[in-house]
């Protein structure tokens, strides 16, 4: 019996687009497409459009406008994937795809509009895709993104924090880097690692504590390894719409302290602790008092598998489509 053909269009390469790209590739015939520029409206990748069935965006750009008019006019099935920022509106910090013009706006309402069904990654981003972009209720189906499974074992691991994530003058207080600065400051008997490239203009402006160990960028096999030698891992956030790192980190035995902001508190729940940083004094009580739990990694990682496993999202996704189509 012929595959339905599926392509699974995306715009930046990222660990939830591989997963899905295998999960997808079990019972469908699927192709990848690379879409960044209209350059990228190639002859190769045109002909990949219209022979597909099924198209699956990765992410509510508007630079897959015209792959969504012409699976519109194709009559194909289209699915996208609302990964955050592409329905977020944190005017607070200005970040978001719905903090732009009212152009901008309009165009990203009607390129979810052009949708059959829309996967949110997340209830927090459910809801902000129902506030933002206008979407109904119905339309929208939350399928949570997933972590592969890393051995954990209960091996002794240093009282120690771990924070992951990429900084410059955007994500400096989304991800709450400043946050983690004054943390590490005023807790100068814990050590502190931050993985993750910080833009010049950032690092020159900072007076970095001691206890703070920078490591830069790693290679995803190197930070599974360094997860592993962390009881704690961080993430202060103001707003997260799903945060893998987190969750990547819990799933390699790490107990996870966020912030309550965003998705956070969902996403964490049944696995860490969300802490309101509103008073910095309520959050070195909280992270004391949990670096102070003797607890098992490898439960840790168990419980997160049971919500995140690789195996829950595959079992979800093909299920959900199966009903779909």
């Amino acid at each position: 019996m012929k595959k339905t053909k599926l392509v699974l269009i995306y715009n930046s390469p990222a660990i939830w687009v591989e997963n899905d790209l295998e999960i997808l590739s079990e019972n469908y015939e699927t192709k990848a497409l690379f879409i960044n520029s209209f350059r990228d409206y190639n002859v190769q990748n045109l002909k990949s459009l219209m022979t597909a069935d099924i198209y699956y965006f990765w992410f509510g750009s508007l630079i897959f406008f015209p792959a969504i008019l012409l699976a519109s006019f194709l009559r194909r099935k289209k699915i996208v994937v609302a990964g955050g920022y592409d329905v977020a509106a944190y005017h607070k910090e200005n970040y978001g795809a719905f903090t732009f013009s009212f152009v901008s706006r309009l165009f990203r309402r009607i390129f979810f509009l052009f949708a059959d069904k829309i996967l949110a990654v997340s209830r927090f981003t459910k809801n902000e895709a129902i506030k933002n972009a206008n979407i109904k209720s119905h339309k929208i189906e939350v399928i949570y993104n997933t972590v592969k499974n890393f051995y954990v074992n209960d091996e002794f691991r240093k009282k120690s924090v771990i924070m992951v994530a990429n900084i410059d003058d955007e994500r400096y207080r989304i991800k709450g880097f400043d946050r983690l600065l004054e943390l590490a400051k005023a807790m100068p008997d814990v050590c502190f690692t931050h993985v993750g490239k910080i833009s010049t203009d950032i690092a020159k402006n900072i007076s970095f504590p001691k206890n703070l160990k920078l490591c830069g960028h790693y290679t995803e096999s190197q930070l599974i390894e360094l997860y592993k030698k962390h009881s704690h891992a961080l993430q202060p956030s103001r707003y997260e719409s799903f945060c893998m790192t987190i969750i990547e980190a819990a799933a390699c035995g790490c107990y996870p302290i966020t912030s309550d902001e965003g998705a956070l508190p969902e996403v964490i729940d049944g696995i860490g602790k969300a802490v309101s940083f509103d008073s910095l004094d309520n959050v070195i009580g909280s992270v004391r008092k949990e670096l102070t739990i003797e607890r098992s990694a490898k439960d840790i990682s168990i419980r997160t598998l049971d919500k995140y496993g690789f195996s829950v999202r595959q079992k979800k996704l093909l299920e959900y489509l199966r009903g779909f189509l």
